[in-house]
């Protein structure tokens, strides 16, 4: 590497040398949209026993967070 570049990592203007063009992936036609309410439980530790995935489980001591968004400002682990 040459004198010449050895400082461009603090040239705030080299902002993309060698890096791909960006670009966004489509979204099929029959995707399922996931925003909305969830039902949200931090845990710690191993997977939780509870049969969460199975449809008639009912989420008590679950909280309700909105997605997209953040469940560390909706429902993190200091919210008891």
């Amino acid at each position: 590497m040459g004198s010449e570049t050895s400082q461009e990592h603090r040239d705030p203007r080299v902002v993309g040398r060698n890096r791909e063009p960006l670009h966004s992936l489509p979204v099929p036609s029959d995707a399922e949209p996931l925003d909305g309410a969830w039902s949200f439980r931090y845990t710690f530790g191993p997977a939780p026993s509870d049969c969460f995935w199975d449809p008639n489980f009912v989420p008590a001591g679950f909280t309700p967070i909105e997605v997209p968004g953040s469940w560390m400002l909706q429902a993190g682990p200091d919210d008891d």
